[in-house]
């Protein structure tokens, strides 16, 4: 039976390790400069591939995906405290209803301050590149 660590893919002779994760598998990946240096490619150790353009578009598409992703929490969080102060009105605990209502607050600001940043997001439109043999 083949081991987990013969399978994964070497990193290719001249290729070097970035700080960028692989959008598919979070993996480190790794950048080769291939046609003499004008053309960049990055690979991970899984074999997940991307072209600059492709790379800059996944990791676009992550930044968004947050983005929507930490919005959805922030409302979780409001819908949960306004549950939690009605249910501290309602059988009269002893917890401080003003912390909540802040918080409840402070979500609702930053659940609008994010939508705003989605929406003044101006993402580059790589689409008629992508096909561009040169890219």
């Amino acid at each position: 039976m083949e081991n987990y660590l013969d399978a994964q893919q070497k990193p290719e002779p001249g290729s070097q390790a970035t700080l960028i994760s692989c959008p598919g598998c979070t993996g480190v990946l790794s950048v080769i400069a291939e046609r003499g240096g004008a053309h960049l490619r990055f690979v991970c150790s899984v074999g997940h591939s991307y072209s600059l353009q492709t790379l800059l578009q996944a990791k676009e598409d992550d930044v968004e995906r947050a983005f929507w992703s930490v919005a959805a929490f922030l409302e979780h969080i409001q819908m949960i405290t306004g549950m939690f102060l009605q249910y501290v009105e309602r059988e009269g605990l002893p917890i401080d209803k003003e912390s909540l209502e802040n918080r409840r607050r402070q979500a609702e600001v930053h659940a609008e301050q994010i939508r705003q940043m989605i929406d003044e997001t101006e993402v580059t439109d790589m689409e008629p590149h992508l096909t561009d043999e040169r890219a």
